[in-house]
């Protein structure tokens, strides 16, 4: 497997946003876990059409949620990223972790979480049924909240 380089947070974001990003605002949050959302969607659809094989899109949607981990947990900042003290395994991690009963160290508990949404993603695609778009909406929303730190359907 060769490795490669991870995605930054602009192509996350796509190119309307300017000047600096800061993770706790719900928008850039939003539209990070949008980001990741549409990429994930777009690989499990090149592997429902023989575009790619599920191991470039397991290795694609891994990528991106190594990235996120690093980005939401505060270690290792783009320039452009502001984090506050929530953004740290200490604290983010260990409410994922808690949230989830996750096993991984709190330092993996961002990445497990975005590839548990990347799986609840799948299946959204995989029933064809006509409310799809708005399990991906709600499942965006959650994830959302819990990158803030609110627990899911808690928002203001």
């Amino acid at each position: 497997m060769s490795v490669k380089e991870q995605p930054s947070v602009d192509s996350l974001l796509g190119p309307e946003l300017e000047g600096r990003l800061d993770l706790a605002d719900a928008r850039i949050v939003g539209l990070l876990v949008r980001g990741f959302a549409d990429r994930t969607l777009e690989m499990f659809q090149r592997v429902l059409a023989d575009e790619a094989s599920q191991d470039e899109a397991i290795e694609e949607v891994s990528r991106v949620a190594d990235s996120l981990n690093t980005l939401f947990l505060g270690q290792a900042l783009d320039g452009n990223v502001t984090v506050g003290p929530w953004n740290s395994p200490n604290r983010l991690g260990a409410f994922v972790q808690n949230l989830f009963g996750f096993e991984q160290p709190p330092e993996q508990c961002v990445r497990a979480l975005l590839i548990f949404f990347a799986t609840h993603l799948m299946r959204a695609l995989q029933t064809n049924s006509s409310d799809w778009n708005r399990t991906v909406e709600l499942l965006n929303h959650e994830m959302t909240d819990i990158l803030l730190g609110r627990m899911p359907n808690q928002s203001p």
